[in-house]
């Protein structure tokens, strides 16, 4: 899989009769994907299903029109900018999805729509055993099996058992799919009586397992890729039984158009619905083919092309008149083409600050406006986000804003909690809530390394950031920076001394510089990753915290290619070529979701206020992450789910990683909005 590579997409060609040409914005991976990138069988290419958003159409086309949402199957170039297909092919996106959830269903659906109903014809009473059906066929054959009133019986690793019973299988009618003991546990369960239908992806004796289980007159239907039988040879070996090898990819669109029908009647009967979703970046293809090859998945694994800003939309950046709000604004402006900007403060416009960066910003050629608003107060931010006009849509939202309250654990009281919990959580958590469902190009929450390594006197802070970091890995293609500290002076750096800045550089860290931050930014958005540290670190400085300093060694890095976003040439995936770089797909540990809950200690003495606000950062956190049971300590493994990100240097000049330092002190903070960013 690491062979795996971007190439250039050949130029559009002209439409021929019926076909629709459609801006890719997710696109399904499959199986069979997996075995054309390993070569056990050539194809044409990779991608066979996506959702988007039609941009052309042949003149005989009268379905569908520019800027129609839809879904369907897109023959070996799904995974590109655009892509073709017959408009028999697709159908329009349901109300309320996603076009993640959207490219979850056309080949799940239309595979199990005509494997159950065409083929086998799987009619109430009957039996039905569905290997591996964790996974995004499998899942929705039991929910189609099941609307046709048969028995249902499922296969797969115990580890995903309970995703069957989540769909109503009963528990004698659950095996693994990694033994055969499937054979006498369902044989047992039906009392001898055989299997009407049996759907199979296994392969080898586990193919021969299962033709055994088939009832005399029973059909036997193949959608795995690797071990097809001849339907003679069967039929030989198990008299009465009738064997099917179904192949989407030679499905005539006719034979599409009516499944489609099918699974459109499905769905308005609210049947069946998207299929779980395990989001993927596009640059992180690699990893998501061999986390497919490997079955760690359930549901649907979809692909992601990276976000690109809308020029007509509106970004929202609060916090937008500080340091990096501006040093940010301006870079969206030069290096991402944005025209209107929304900048938020407590204050507004009313400083002389916010006047001059209004005017420069202005003088780069963009529409700035700059509003005061508490957005840690919902009525006032959801005011704020309807105020903008339906004809410059948000189409991407920044979180720099925060404060400092600092104060050692045992002497925090509720209101220093509220304080800075408030305009960095509280102010994400709604951010979030008020943009769930708008399709955004980017969510980006900038935290702070003080909520993964923690920070002497900042119990506070790093709680707030920690959520910032969770609502990240739990919001679809957000992502969370936990900076550093910022070498440009901001309105909470700025009384940092010569001393403190050299204490800072003796603990391992180092200042990020404007030029370093906005490369670092670029590669964050780039590497659509939820939890990135882009903190840079001195050599050597980190000895004294062993600890936190291994979390950092096993966390890989990458250094962006330049200062200024990149300017790709349109390219799709196709497997074979060497040139990957494989340090971009790896990660460290199990996935972070499974862990990071908090930053630095809030254990420890304290007054009746300070024990319950605590309990109220708590409950925060676990509307963010289902941490209310974890206290909001040293995270000491809590870099398992964060990256880390370097900046450029020159190629001759690069040195192995480096490792930053996992603490330090100062006597206040500074970065992002806090001493770590």
């Amino acid at each position: 899989m690491a062979n795996l590579t971007l190439v250039p997409t050949p130029a559009p060609t002209t439409l021929g009769p019926g076909q629709i040409r459609v801006q890719i914005r997710a696109a399904g991976l499959n199986f069979h994907d997996v075995v054309v990138a390993l070569a056990a069988i050539s194809d044409e290419g990779l991608g066979a299903e996506a959702a988007g958003v039609v941009v052309d159409t042949a003149d005989d086309v009268t379905d569908f029109a520019p800027g129609d949402a839809v879904m369907g199957l897109f023959p070996n170039n799904a995974f590109a900018p655009t892509a073709t297909t017959d408009h028999r092919s697709v159908v329009a996106v349901p109300p309320g999805w996603s076009y993640p959830q959207a490219a979850s269903v056309p080949a799940a659906y239309i595979t199990a729509y005509s494997v159950l109903i065409d083929i086998a014809q799987v009619s109430a009473g009957q039996r039905v055993l569905i290997h591996s059906a964790a996974g995004g066929v499998g899942q929705a054959a039991i929910r189609i099996a099941a609307h046709l009133g048969a028995e249902v019986f499922a296969t797969a690793h115990p580890a995903k058992h309970h995703i069957l019973r989540g769909l109503g299988i009963p528990e004698d009618h659950i095996a693994s799919s990694r033994t055969l003991d499937f054979g006498d546990t369902f044989a047992a369960a039906g009392g001898g009586r055989g299997m009407d239908v049996v759907l199979n992806s296994l392969r080898g004796e586990f193919v021969d397992a299962s033709l055994h289980l088939v009832a005399p007159g029973g059909r036997f239907v193949e959608i795995g890729k690797t071990d097809i039988r001849s339907a003679a040879d069967v039929a030989q070996t198990h008299p009465g039984l009738s064997y099917h090898a179904y192949d989407l990819s030679a499905a005539t669109p006719e034979q599409v158009q009516h499944a489609w029908a099918g699974v459109r009647e499905l769905i308005s009967g609210g049947v069946i619905a998207p299929l779980p979703v395990t989001r993927y970046g596009l640059l992180r293809a690699p990893q998501a083919f061999r986390d497919m090859s490997q079955a760690r998945h359930t549901g649907k694994i979809v692909l992601t092309p990276p976000a690109v800003l809308d020029p007509q939309g509106t970004v929202l950046i609060t916090g937008g008149t500080g340091m990096l709000g501006g040093l940010f604004a301006e870079h969206l402006i030069t290096g991402y083409g944005a025209r209107r900007l929304l900048l938020t403060s407590r204050r507004g416009a009313s400083t002389p600050e916010a006047v001059e960066l209004a005017q420069r910003l202005q003088g780069l050629g963009a529409d700035v406006t700059i509003s005061a608003c508490d957005c840690a107060n919902p009525s006032e931010l959801a005011a704020l986000i309807g105020s903008i006009p339906a004809e410059h849509p948000l189409t991407a939202v920044i979180h720099a804003a925060g404060v400092l309250d600092d104060a050692v654990t045992s002497q925090l009281t509720a209101q220093q909690l509220d304080n800075v919990l408030a305009a960095k959580a509280d102010s994400a958590w709604y951010l979030h809530q008020l943009t769930a469902n708008t399709e955004l190009a980017a969510f980006v929450l900038f935290s702070s390394a003080a909520g993964v390594l923690g920070a002497p006197g900042q119990a506070n802070y790093a709680a707030a950031n920690a959520v910032l970091d969770a609502l990240a890995r739990e919001r679809p293609a957000a992502i969370s920076l936990a900076w550093g500290y910022w070498q440009p002076s901001s309105g909470m750096t700025g009384d940092l001394d010569t001393r403190d800045r050299t204490r800072l550089t003796r603990s391992g860290m180092v200042p990020i510089t404007a030029g370093q931050g906005l490369a670092l930014f670029d590669a964050a958005l780039s590497q659509q990753h939820p939890n990135l540290i882009p903190p840079r670190s001195a050599p050597g400085r980190c000895r004294r915290w062993p600890g936190k300093t291994a979390c950092l060694r096993s966390c890989p890095r990458w250094s962006p290619p330049g200062l200024r976003p990149p300017r790709p040439t349109p390219a799709r995936w196709r497997p074979g070529w060497p040139g990957w770089p494989r340090a971009t797909t790896r990660h460290a540990g199990q996935p972070g979701h499974h862990r990071h809950r908090g930053g630095a200690g809030t254990s420890g003495p304290g007054g009746d206020g300070s024990r319950a606000a605590v309990q109220r950062s708590r409950h925060r956190l676990a509307q963010c992450a289902g941490a209310a049971q974890h206290p909001v300590g040293p995270n000491r493994g809590g870099l398992a789910g964060h990256r880390h990100l370097r900046p450029p240097q020159p190629r001759d000049a690069r040195r192995p990683p480096r490792r930053p330092a996992a603490r330090h002190r100062c006597a206040r903070g500074s970065g992002g909005r806090g001493r770590h960013g």
